[in-house]
Parts: C-alpha cells; structure tokens; sequence
C-alpha cells in the first residue's frame, strides 16, 4: 500500500496516539517498531513530536516551525478513521516553560489535546524527570537554553519551580483521568536532562508500554517474542520510518510537510507523523 493512502472504510482495532516533543522524534523508530510488532494489527500509530514542540502555540526552534501539539491536524485523522479502541501517552510537557507560558495555559492545552483524542481505554502520562533536574547546575542550564532555547530569558530558578508545578499538576491531571503518571528516574539520563539516553530509548518505551498497554502479541518490556510468523517491519520500513516526515512543518521558508500516513503495511496498520 501507498503512503498517505487509506480507504474510506479504514477501521482499526487499536489506535496508539503519542503526545509529546523532542523525545517523541528521537524514539519515532522503537516506538513505531514497538506498536507495529507486538499488538494485532490494523493498528494505527499517531506520533506527534518535535524539537521544542510546544502545547501551547507554533514553536520555532533550529529553524524548525511546527504547529502547537493541541492545535496538530492530528485530530483530523483520528475524526475520519475509527479505531475499536484508543491508548495514549502525554510526555515532553516543559518546553512552554522556556516560551514563558503559565503553568495554567501549560496544563489546561495539555487537557485540551488529551480530550481530543475522544473516547481513552488507557492513558500514561509522563511527567518531567524532577529527580534528574534537581542534579542539574546552573551552568548546564545555561548551556541548553542557549542552544535550543535562545530567545529564552527564564531563569535556572524559574524553570525549576516551573517543572515542580507542571509535575503536580500533570499527576493530577492524571489522577482525573484515570491514566498512569510516571516519573522518569535518574538511571534513563546521561549529562542531557532533558532527553532519554540515545541507546535506552527502545528500552525505556518498552518498559512504559509493557508496564501499561495490556494486550500485546508478546513480552513489549523484555524484547521476546512467542510468534515467530509475526511480521517484523522489513527494512524498507526501517528506513522509511527514519526518513521520516511530519504532517505540517516549515525550515525556515521552505515547507517540508508530507502527507499522513507516512506508513502503511499490507495489513492495514498505518504510522503517521505530527
């Protein structure tokens, strides 16, 4: 099948809608591969990420400009093809903190896009890696809001009460939901803070996933599989997923956007990108 290709009587089992940022673009590969390989298909991945990507508004970060998460096209998608049930992961909620956002706006754009997704049968949310952050010097701070966040005035103080709200606040948003809140320990983060360690992303999604998402083909948190006919994703797919798009992007002037889904398999399980 074509990417971006879907018929009007597409119909999933399962629906996995992953909110987040920078974290969420880094793993798109292992969580893809993840959600492909080990629960029955047709399954539909909805992966919305992005360097900086904020909640709240358009972000602009390395010359990347991308749509806030709560105002995504991904919504459109989800309204057009119907899924007999639908799983979501919330992470990456603190970039809005460099872009001066109130922990209100924060929160209440974070519950905005939760509700979009409709009707929830499981739900995580991730909250920041408060236990990592309170080991962070002033002079690491300094270095990453500068690079990424340059344009950003908030201090090293601010930005660590910010996260303590924003952890209350998302555990408590979860609370009402129902949903699972974890909070990343220490042992995920290298010098980076604010990223999963390059080589424990697929480890650290399985453990999330396999911990909460009941129903898989396979044992998601220890990699095993007891099917040996389950169809892996070929290395075409591999490289298609890295190669990846989102829906809508811009690099400085030039569009980069591609047509959703970025992937689809010949059983009808499809992977997009926002």
């Amino acid at each position: 099948m074509v990417a971006g290709v879907l018929t009007s009587a597409q119909i999933y089992q399962q629906r996995f809608v992953v909110l987040g940022a920078s974290n969420i673009r880094r793993a798109r590969l292992p969580l893809a591969k993840i959600f492909l390989e080990n629960f029955s298909g047709p399954v539909d991945v909805v992966l919305v990420g992005g360097h900086g990507r904020s909640f709240v508004k358009t972000s602009r970060v390395l010359g990347w400009q991308l749509p806030a998460v709560c105002d995504s096209k991904w919504r459109e998608q989800i309204l057009r093809y119907p899924a007999g049930r639908s799983h979501a992961i919330v992470t990456d909620v603190g970039n809005d903190l460099f872009y001066r956002r109130s922990i209100p706006e924060i929160l209440g754009s974070v519950e905005l896009s939760i509700h979009r997704i409709g009707s929830i049968d499981r739900g995580v949310v991730v909250g920041p890696p408060m236990e990592r952050l309170r080991y962070l010097r002033p002079s690491q701070f300094q270095f990453l809001r500068s690079l990424f966040f340059p344009r950003s005035s908030v201090t090293f103080s601010d930005a660590l009460r910010g996260a303590e709200e924003l952890a209350t606040g998302l555990e408590q948003i979860a609370k009402s939901l129902g949903f699972s809140y974890i909070q990343p320990g220490v042992e995920w983060y290298g010098w980076d803070p604010i990223h999963i360690r390059w080589t424990k992303r697929e480890t650290f999604w399985r453990t999330i996933i396999g911990d909460h998402f009941p129903g898989s083909l396979f044992d998601v948190k220890n990699g095993s599989r007891s099917d040996s006919t389950a169809t892996r994703l070929g290395l075409k797919e591999n490289i298609q997923l890295v190669l990846s798009r989102s829906h809508t992007q811009r690099w400085f002037s030039i569009e980069r956007g591609a047509r959703q889904p970025w992937l689809t398999r010949s059983d009808g399980s499809t992977v997009s990108f926002y």
